[in-house]
């Protein structure tokens, strides 16, 4: 027998606030995110502790970080009961990145400690239940009505059923078969399967022992070739060094003939240049040459570019074999000639112009005595004056000469006299220009003494010869000496080295050699590393005894297995046989429960091993599945079986929590639901939790007694 009488949490949204409750049915009613939810978890944390091994998963949160508090404060609870008529307090406080793992429990007024009572045993002592199946029947909440398998649920109830009491002989038994068949064979951790992998891996050494002395032995035989085959390699290498050896002596012979040829042409060439001006100042007098000769050229190109004297101008066609002066002469001599005859064909024509006015004013005089011949003495004036008039127009014309007019004559005088000026001035500077180049030839001619180039460049050819005598005679020495140094002592070499066939040149044959080194090297590592794997191994008569033992063991633990494997099967067929009894006594219960809630509409229930339930109306022939009923009716069928697993499985007196359980349900039923309950809180403490008023409304309807 158990009753809450208080509880003081800081968990969650809640902050050292405190719950009291009272025995019987305790009623609270409160809005949303007031902490209902979090007043059940507490209570489930406070009995069975925080499952520390949750992990975060399918959009579920963990209860240790869910109901961490939010104010900071460490996780921490205390809740005062009544166990069996004695007063006890249990505390769970949060110690390091545990929630709630530190746990005590005490005698409420004496504080004494209470040593039945540990962290992991809390829950199971007061309540009676593993933590699973309380919460499968006692914490009824309306977002996990159903009832799913389990095995502690299952367990309790095949073993309240079928015994009438809770020991768990049988599933123990089976416990234990299957447990032995487990260590029997069970994956890759039984006994069967550790033996023979065992007995596989001492196969595999005996067969990696053959397969490795094989390969020492392989290594060996060719160690033993490549051994051969290194000695006629030396051997050939040392019939290329003698042969090399001859071949450099015969070259420095060579190169010293060689030698000796060049010197002679050296002191040849020493002698030829002997008495003659050093290479630097012949070159210098060469280059001397060279410069005149390019300023000959140069003087005769520029003499050629020069061209011929510049030609006079030719006088204008009037004034042909007359100079610009006496052509200018001539002109002015025109000029005055036109001026006189101008000024008499002037006068004349100013006679006759007078003469015509003359007549034009008697004729207009007669005009106002006798009118016609005023009139026609007057137009023989005016005829007289025009006369006149264009007389001297005609004494402004052109000269009646090949010149033109006077001012052409003139601008012709003036461009032969200016193209004769040219003339003189150009020929002036052609002479000039010559007269200087003729001069520079001249000083060129004068300076032209001594040896030709000829001369010149057979004497530096003789130097350059020296020259190449010498640089011939030192690289010939050089060649010499370092040939005499390659060839070394060659009277050392073995007369008895002889040719192996081999066709292989010494860079090849080194490289044989670096091969077969190699390789004789890796043969060698190679033989010892499998000489070491196989004793690292075992021994061979050793392993085989261990496998011969392997053997027997194998054949024992599999007929233990078969033999276990026949009483599992017996064991399950006779569970089977037993657990199909207590659905009916469930059932029963939960169809009683549930023909109250719905006042008798629903008188048939059979409850499915899988915890499926099928009930039929009074009105239905047939039985139909839960789940095809109304979500309030469903509710209300998960309701009644819950209850009846309560009764079944719950000691007396283990408290009942709801929490939002009667949200579905209309208030004729609702009203039947708390009729349940209330005989329910005669036995037990239920703690009732809703977001609605209407629980407390119908319980004060009824003058039921609430907190």
């Amino acid at each position: 027998m158990i009753e809450i009488r208080s509880m003081t949490a800081t968990f969650g949204k809640l902050n050292n606030e405190t719950l009291t409750l009272q025995p019987g049915m305790n009623v609270f009613t409160a809005p949303n995110e007031w902490g209902k939810s979090t007043w059940c978890a507490f209570l489930m944390a406070m009995f069975y502790g925080i499952d520390t091994s949750q992990r975060a998963k399918a959009g579920v949160i963990p209860d240790k970080e869910r109901y961490k508090p939010w104010s900071g404060a460490p996780m921490e609870g205390r809740m005062d009961l009544i166990w069996n008529g004695r007063s006890i307090t249990i505390q769970r406080q949060s110690r390091g990145r545990t929630p709630m793992g530190v746990f005590r429990a005490w005698e409420t007024d004496s504080g004494a400690d209470v040593p039945d009572l540990t962290a992991e045993s809390c829950g199971v002592k007061l309540l009676g239940v593993e933590r699973s199946v309380f919460q499968r029947s006692a914490l009824i909440r309306q977002s996990d009505f159903p009832i799913t398998a389990d095995d502690a649920l299952s367990r309790r109830l095949n073993a309240l059923v079928t015994t009438g009491d809770e020991s768990a002989t049988g599933p123990a038994l089976g416990r234990y078969l299957r447990d032995l068949r487990n260590r029997c064979r069970h994956n890759q951790t039984g006994q069967l399967p550790q033996a023979e992998r065992k007995r596989r891996e001492l196969q595999q050494h005996l067969d990696q022992i053959d397969a490795l002395e094989a390969q020492e032995s392989l290594a060996r035989g060719q160690l033993r070739d490549l051994t051969d085959r290194t000695h006629r390699l030396e051997q050939h290498l040392a019939w290329l060094d003698s042969r090399d050896a001859e071949a450099k002596q015969q070259r420095l012979n060579a190169a010293c003939q060689a030698r000796d040829l060049a010197k002679e042409v050296m002191e040849e060439a020493e002698a030829a240049c002997k008495g003659l001006l050093g290479r630097q100042e012949l070159a210098r007098e060469l280059d001397v040459w060279e410069q005149r000769q390019h300023q000959r050229h140069r003087i005769e190109g520029e003499l050629a570019a020069l061209g011929p004297a510049p030609e006079p101008p030719r006088p204008p066609e009037p004034f042909r074999g007359m100079s610009p002066q006496e052509a200018k002469e001539y002109v002015q001599r025109l000029s005055r000639e036109e001026a006189q005859q101008r000024q008499k064909q002037g006068a004349a024509s100013l006679v006759w112009c007078l003469a015509g006015l003359a007549l034009i004013l008697v004729g207009l005089a007669l005009t106002f005595t006798v009118l016609p011949w005023g009139w026609i003495l007057s137009l023989i004036g005016a005829a007289v004056a025009l006369w006149g008039i264009r007389q001297r127009k005609k004494a402004a014309a052109p000269l009646p000469h090949a010149l033109g007019s006077l001012d052409d004559a003139q601008l012709l005088v003036q461009d032969y006299e200016r193209g004769r000026q040219d003339y003189e001035r150009q020929l002036n500077q052609w002479r000039t220009q010559r007269q200087r180049m003729e001069l520079r030839q001249q000083s060129l001619s004068q300076e032209e003494s001594g040896p030709t180039r000829e001369e010149l460049t057979a004497k530096i050819a003789a130097w350059d010869a020296l020259d190449r005598a010498r640089k011939e005679y030192q690289s010939a020495s050089t060649h010499c000496k370092a040939l005499a140094a390659m060839a070394g002592d060659t009277t050392a070499q073995d007369p008895g080295v002889r040719d192996v066939g081999l066709t292989l040149d010494r860079e090849e044959t080194r490289r044989a050699l670096q091969d077969n080194s190699r390789s004789m090297n890796q043969l060698t590592r190679q033989a010892e590393q499998c000489r070491g794997q196989a004793m690292a191994l075992g021994d061979r008569d050793t392993i085989s005894a261990t496998m011969e033992e392997l053997d027997g063991r194998i054949a024992q633990l599999n007929d233990l297995y078969a033999a276990a494997s026949f009483a599992l099967a017996a064991l399950e067929s006779a569970e089977n046989q037993l657990r199909s009894r207590f659905a009916p006594k469930i059932a029963q219960q939960a169809g009683e429960n549930l023909a109250r809630l719905t006042q008798g509409r629903y008188d048939a229930v059979v409850l499915e091993s899988d915890w499926n339930l099928q009930l039929a109306a009074r009105e239905e022939a047939t039985l139909r599945p839960a789940k095809l009923r109304s979500d309030g009716t469903l509710d209300q069928i998960y309701l009644a079986l819950r209850l009846a697993v309560a009764d079944a499985l719950l000691p007396e007196g283990t408290p009942l929590i709801l929490d939002d359980a009667f949200v579905r349900f209309d208030d004729t039923r609702l009203k039947s639901a708390l009729n349940l309950l209330w005989e329910e809180a005669k036995s037990r403490q239920i703690l009732l939790l809703s977001c609605q008023n209407r629980e407390q409304v119908l319980l004060d309807q009824a003058h039921l007694s609430v907190l």
